[in-house]
């Protein structure tokens, strides 16, 4: 009679691990995790006033299948002190561009500046996609204004 117990008992707790897998299996499966593909990468050297020669340098990455896209800028100041003549990191930036509807995009601007706002969202009305806002308006503009 014990005997029949124990095994009773070991079916169920058998049954009940199997059901517990079935029931998260799903759940793993549906989560799908964007792939970053490089599209555009350089380096921009200008001058300024204020702080003398510096350089930026940016990668862009598509990320499949969301079709939003990532664009890492990393500003150098050239060093005058101790290491005079390196370059060394002044900040950072990451811009997503992420079309949220059919007219309009989402632009997050996350900056580690100690003299920027840390991160702002701005909204655009435009009917291009993340790849044509990308190369015929952002990355236009972004050279422009370094000069």
């Amino acid at each position: 009679m014990e005997k029949k117990m124990n095994i009773l008992a070991g079916l169920a707790v058998l049954f009940m691990v199997c059901a517990v897998i079935q029931i998260a299996e799903p759940a793993a499966a549906a989560k799908v995790t964007d792939k970053a593909f490089k599209v555009d990468q350089g380096t921009k050297y200008f001058y300024t006033g204020q702080s003398g020669p510096m350089k930026m340098s940016w990668k862009t990455y598509l990320y499949v299948p969301s079709n939003k896209r990532k664009i890492f800028q990393t500003f150098y100041v050239k060093d005058n002190g101790r290491y005079s003549g390196h370059w060394v990191v002044s900040w950072h930036e990451i811009i997503t561009l992420q079309k949220i509807s059919k007219t309009k995009m989402k632009i997050t601007d996350y900056s580690d500046s100690e003299l920027g706002p840390g991160t702002t969202v701005t909204y655009k009305n435009t009917k291009l996609s993340t790849r044509k806002y990308y190369w015929y308006v952002y990355r236009p503009a972004m050279l422009r204004n370094l000069s």
